[in-house]
């Protein structure tokens, strides 16, 4: 079962609007916020690794 990235996106997004504030712990956690936002932004948009299935190859016989 995949994560869903798109509300783990939104919630992230939505915690930094209460980071309001110019000190230096506000703009530490905004960085730091904004890290985990790219990586499930690109978690997101990644291609899920599908799984190959070999089949039998069916011979035709020469005529």
């Amino acid at each position: 079962m995949r994560s869903d990235f798109a509300a783990v996106r939104h919630h992230l997004e939505k915690a930094q609007t209460y980071l309001r504030g110019s000190d230096q712990d506000s703009r530490k956690m905004n960085e730091a916020i904004e890290i985990l936002v790219e990586a499930a932004l690109a978690a997101e948009y990644r291609a899920p690794k599908g799984e190959v299935i070999a089949f039998p190859l069916k011979r035709s016989s020469p005529r």
